[in-house]
Protein backbone atom coordinates (compact mmCIF):
# COMPACT_ATOMS: atom_id res chain seq x y z
CA UNK A 1 0.00 0.00 0.00
CA UNK A 2 1.59 3.05 -0.93
CA UNK A 3 0.13 6.40 1.32
CA UNK A 4 0.82 9.91 -0.98
CA UNK A 5 2.10 12.88 1.91
CA UNK A 6 2.32 14.89 -0.98
CA UNK A 7 6.13 15.62 -0.03
CA UNK A 8 5.64 16.22 3.54
CA UNK A 9 8.70 14.82 5.31
CA UNK A 10 6.92 11.30 6.54
CA UNK A 11 8.80 12.00 10.45
CA UNK A 12 6.47 15.03 10.93
CA UNK A 13 3.26 13.05 9.84
CA UNK A 14 0.46 11.30 12.32
CA UNK A 15 0.64 7.35 11.81
CA UNK A 16 -2.60 7.28 12.72
CA UNK A 17 -4.98 10.05 10.71
CA UNK A 18 -1.93 11.48 8.31
CA UNK A 19 -2.07 15.27 9.98
CA UNK A 20 0.80 17.04 10.57
CA UNK A 21 2.87 16.78 13.96
CA UNK A 22 3.54 20.12 15.15
CA UNK A 23 5.60 21.35 18.17
CA UNK A 24 3.60 22.13 21.10
CA UNK A 25 5.79 22.47 23.76
CA UNK A 26 9.45 22.61 25.01
CA UNK A 27 10.80 20.07 28.11
CA UNK A 28 14.11 19.58 29.42
CA UNK A 29 15.73 21.47 26.41
CA UNK A 30 13.46 19.05 23.89
CA UNK A 31 10.50 19.74 21.97
CA UNK A 32 7.10 17.59 22.54
CA UNK A 33 4.64 16.99 19.59
CA UNK A 34 1.18 16.15 18.66
CA UNK A 35 -0.78 16.01 15.68
CA UNK A 36 -2.46 18.82 14.23
CA UNK A 37 -5.76 16.86 12.89
CA UNK A 38 -6.48 14.24 15.70
CA UNK A 39 -4.60 15.59 18.56
CA UNK A 40 -3.69 12.17 19.80
CA UNK A 41 -0.38 11.83 18.70
CA UNK A 42 2.00 12.65 21.99
CA UNK A 43 5.63 12.05 21.13
CA UNK A 44 8.82 13.62 21.95
CA UNK A 45 11.92 14.25 20.87
CA UNK A 46 15.01 11.80 20.18
CA UNK A 47 17.95 13.43 21.68
CA UNK A 48 19.84 12.00 18.47
CA UNK A 49 17.75 12.06 15.63
CA UNK A 50 15.64 15.01 16.81
CA UNK A 51 13.04 13.57 15.25
CA UNK A 52 9.29 13.40 17.19
CA UNK A 53 9.16 9.79 18.12
CA UNK A 54 6.84 7.53 20.51
CA UNK A 55 9.18 4.17 20.54
CA UNK A 56 11.91 4.37 22.73
CA UNK A 57 15.70 1.78 22.64
CA UNK A 58 16.38 3.04 26.21
CA UNK A 59 14.71 5.15 29.19
CA UNK A 60 12.96 7.86 26.88
CA UNK A 61 16.20 9.72 25.06
CA UNK A 62 16.93 7.56 22.23
CA UNK A 63 14.16 6.58 19.85
CA UNK A 64 13.87 2.90 18.58
CA UNK A 65 15.40 3.90 15.14
CA UNK A 66 18.60 4.77 16.48
CA UNK A 67 19.42 1.99 18.83
CA UNK A 68 18.45 -0.18 15.29
CA UNK A 69 21.16 1.67 13.55
CA UNK A 70 23.65 2.15 16.04
CA UNK A 71 23.16 -2.09 16.42
CA UNK A 72 23.73 -2.38 12.43
CA UNK A 73 26.78 0.50 12.77
CA UNK A 74 25.19 2.87 10.71
CA UNK A 75 25.51 5.69 13.58
CA UNK A 76 27.58 6.06 16.84
CA UNK A 77 26.47 6.22 20.10
CA UNK A 78 28.35 7.12 23.18
CA UNK A 79 29.13 4.89 25.54
CA UNK A 80 26.80 6.70 27.83
CA UNK A 81 24.15 5.91 25.41
CA UNK A 82 25.10 2.27 24.72
CA UNK A 83 24.85 1.83 28.53
CA UNK A 84 21.23 3.59 28.56
CA UNK A 85 20.45 0.91 25.23
CA UNK A 86 22.05 -2.14 27.21
CA UNK A 87 20.13 -1.43 30.89
CA UNK A 88 16.76 -0.97 28.51
CA UNK A 89 13.84 -3.74 29.30
CA UNK A 90 10.53 -4.25 28.55
CA UNK A 91 8.54 -5.20 31.50
CA UNK A 92 4.83 -6.65 30.48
Amino acid sequence: MEINLDGRDPNYVCAGCLGDLVAVGDRDGRKDYNCHKCGQNQLRECTVCHFPRSIWGDDGDICGNCVIAALEGKIALTPEQIRGINEWAVTV
